[in-house]
């Protein structure tokens, strides 16, 4: 395999990568809209960088995307909810605290 975003449109049993493969990505989530990956490492004080790429549903079209310049080092989790008009996403960025996004 190698890294990158890998796609299964089979309920996993066979795998394909849909991004560059450029860069590693470590978190994959998505909304009606996007599909949205990052990277990130369980290590403080890192500036690992972000490798922030989104692609529209269903995912096969990726692009890489920036981040504010304070966000060094991508998300240990996100979490995704919707306040009726726009979806928000929260991520708890490792050794970065909680960090907001909201989806144009």
């Amino acid at each position: 395999m190698g890294q990158g975003v890998y796609r299964s449109s089979d309920l996993g049993a066979n795998w394909s990568r849909v991004d560059s493969g450029q860069t590693p990505e470590a978190l994959v989530w998505g909304t009606p809209k996007s599909v949205y990956a990052m990277y990130a490492w369980a290590c403080a004080g890192c500036k690992l960088g972000t490798q922030f790429e989104t692609a529209p549903q269903p995912g096969l079209n990726w692009s890489m995307t920036t981040v504010p310049s304070d966000l060094v080092i991508g998300p240990n989790s996100v979490v995704v909810t919707n306040d009726g008009t726009h979806y928000i996403f929260v991520g708890l960025m490792w050794d970065q605290g909680l960090w907001r996004f909201v989806e144009p």
